[in-house]
């Protein structure tokens, strides 16, 4: 029980150094147990059949994102113990067991760890259930705002927690076990290191970060542009390449700063700018190495988001595109009927109106034909108006953004085309969703004639399509997989010697599972960058704050000559400022290039032009909202430190 009082004690005496210490392990536990919940839920397991990738990729992430935590948190409470080795040195002094001071100092953090453990878990499941509810609303489906609680959830957080606490807590207990008293006692009285750099060694780094930035600039494009396989080591190549550019950048940066603030004479001598020059050269020799760190870390993260943001609501926005209809089935062979087909289906749903039809191939044109009676019954599926036709033109049906160009330069206006002994001229390209990859099509496009043209041409093709009077269920794309696959036996009235390839969609089985794909990817990418951004800010704030003995001289001496404690504030605020906003710089221009590049060279996969926008918006401001957090108690922090008295 003593040890537990005077535990308490030193909590409340110490209560500014462990501020930071106890918000960063209740944030990470929040988002921990909130993402761990909603991916397990039972409620997001049950929306659609691969939505348990959900499960996989939030518990792998989580498992990795202890292990960083850990050595964050040791950070933090490395913090708190050289803050507190004065007294440690005083206790072992008058006589405690070091074994007993271990227990002491591991008690006060263990008794903060386990409130924000509490608390984390609390607020998580508050969280939880707003981003079940986002879920719900993402799927389009009424969803009644309940706080529930997740027993398994707990455990694997409960354990995690344990897991960073254990690696955390190692460090410390083991400088207190080793270091001499005399270390302990004086140790807060050592000059910080500044470590000058030789200006070959500076110039070394700007030319190597420049070179890495142009480079990195040249494999993106090389990236966007490729089509085979080789674009993903392309990618890895440009990551690799601008991160270590940031790195480099920011290791000189510092430098490059205080170089730029003595050569400006007249703002350098300007009233206490002296001062603050001063200080922030010695912020920037001690936490250079800190600030490039961090720069890649909030690289790393922001691209995370804005990535999984992007590919998420794409997903999302394509999927009217990639499900237009309520059933489709492709056979790539001329069958006579779907007949089967059509009364297993009404075996369970009432029918509003089916279509069958072929695709026709003539050998001079690698592009699939259609026929307009088949293509408008396929336009009154899905509510659009019907074409006509001359008999001597043709329609190009094309909504892949990326062919537009070349249909419209090499076909449409230069080229006539010649079917059965007639020749056609382009008349107009559609560009509604239809399935221009399976359904309407095989390459993103379709060529549309006359009903006489396709008399005479190879059927290569056959494809159903069916409305359904009410909404299908997702269940019935494995039982129809089942029974095409299983039962059906269609008689094929053009064999050939290959095997022959089928698909079936069902609309309300694709729209759930390319759903499942939005979170999955949106909602790792947030939960990776929100523990991203925690750690950096973490990791600034306690290099600001490990600062305050010095600056408390520093300030003294400002007061000794007069100076207003208002002016004195506004260069404590600036110090912190400087430490904070600079690592953040050249991150936030990283990912407003990549969101240009993105909007220019996903444009032609992505029907709309605002999910790139939206997507830079959502991810620069939860970002700042967590950054600013941060700064602004560190600055309160510090400045109740410095000024204290």
């Amino acid at each position: 029980m003593t040890y537990i009082k005077l535990s308490l004690k030193n909590i409340k005496k110490s209560v500014k150094d462990y501020v930071m210490y106890f918000l960063t392990m209740f944030l990470i536990v929040t988002f921990i147990y909130a993402f761990i919940s909603i991916a397990i839920s039972d409620d997001i397991i049950s929306l659609a059949q691969n939505v348990k990738a959900l499960t996989y990729v939030i518990l792998s992430l989580s498992i990795l994102i202890s292990f960083i935590c850990a050595f964050m948190v040791s950070h933090a409470i490395s913090f708190i113990l050289n803050q507190r080795k004065k007294e440690i040195a005083i206790y072992l002094l008058l006589g405690m067991d070091r074994k007993n001071v271990c227990i002491l100092f591991f008690i006060e953090n263990f008794i903060l760890s386990i409130i924000s453990l509490i608390l984390g878990i609390i607020t998580g499941n508050f969280l939880a259930s707003i981003l079940i509810k986002v879920i719900y609303n993402i799927f389009e489906i009424e969803y009644c705002f309940v706080i529930s609680f997740s027993k398994i959830a707990m455990i694997i957080t409960i354990l995690l927690f344990f897991l960073i606490y254990t690696i955390a807590i190692k460090k410390a207990v083991s400088i207190i076990w080793k270091e001499k008293i005399i270390s302990l006692l004086y140790d807060n009285r050592k000059n910080e290191k500044l470590e000058n750099k030789d200006f070959k060694i500076i110039i070394f780094r700007l030319m190597t970060g420049f070179f890495a930035l142009i480079f990195g600039i040249i494999f993106l494009y090389k990236t966007a542009v490729t089509q085979t396989n080789i674009a993903i080591l392309f990618l890895a190549i440009t990551v690799f390449l601008l991160l270590l550019a940031i790195y480099q950048l920011y290791c000189v940066l510092p430098f490059l700063l205080m170089f730029m603030m003595t050569k400006n004479k007249k703002w350098y001598y300007k009233n206490t700018n002296l001062f603050l020059s001063g200080l922030l050269r010695r912020k920037f020799l001690t936490s250079g190495k800190v600030m490039a760190i961090v720069a890649v870390l909030l690289s790393v993260s922001l691209a995370a988001m804005l990535i999984g943001l992007i590919m998420g609501m794409g997903y999302k926005v394509n999927i009217k595109a990639e499900y237009p209809y309520d059933i489709a089935v492709a056979i790539d062979a001329k069958i006579k009927d779907f007949d089967e087909v059509i009364k297993f289906v009404e075996q369970d749903y009432q029918i509003k109106d089916t279509v069958s039809y072929y695709l026709y191939r003539d050998y001079k044109y690698n592009i699939d034909i259609l026929a307009l009676t088949d293509y408008n019954s396929l336009r009154e599926q899905l509510g659009l108006d019907k074409k006509t036709l001359n008999s001597n033109s043709y329609i190009i049906h094309c909504d892949t953004p990326k062919y537009l160009d070349v249909i419209k330069n090499e076909i449409i206006q230069n080229k006539d085309i010649v079917l059965n002994g007639t020749t056609l001229h382009g008349n107009y390209i559609y560009t509604e969703p239809m399935e221009q990859y399976r359904m309407a099509g095989s390459n993103g496009y379709v060529l549309v004639v006359p009903d006489e043209i396709v008399k005479g041409l190879v059927t290569n093709k056959s494809r159903l399509v069916i409305s359904l009077e009410t909404e299908g269920k997702e269940e019935l794309r494995d039982s129809l997989n089942r029974f095409i696959r299983n039962k059906w036996n269609p008689e094929i009235i053009n064999p050939v010697n290959k095997n022959i390839t089928m698909s079936i969609s069902v609309k309300a089985w694709g729209i759930k599972n390319s759903l499942s794909g939005f979170i999955t990817i949106s909602f790792s990418g947030l939960y990776l960058c929100i523990i991203f951004i925690i750690l950096s800010a973490t990791l600034l704030s306690f290099e600001q704050l490990s600062s305050i003995d010095n600056s408390k001289k520093s300030y003294s001496v400002l007061s000794q000559l007069g100076v207003s404690r208002k002016e004195q504030k506004y260069l404590a605020f600036m110090e912190s400022a400087n430490l904070f906003f600079l690592p953040m710089i050249l991150p936030i221009i990283f990912i407003i290039i990549m969101a240009i590049s993105g909007q220019y060279f996903l444009s032609n996969y992505i029907i709309s032009d605002k999910i790139v926008p939206i997507s830079l918006a959502v991810t620069l401001g939860v970002f700042t909202f967590f950054y600013l957090t941060y700064f602004m108690i560190t600055n309160i922090i510090y400045q109740k430190n410095i000024f204290q008295g």
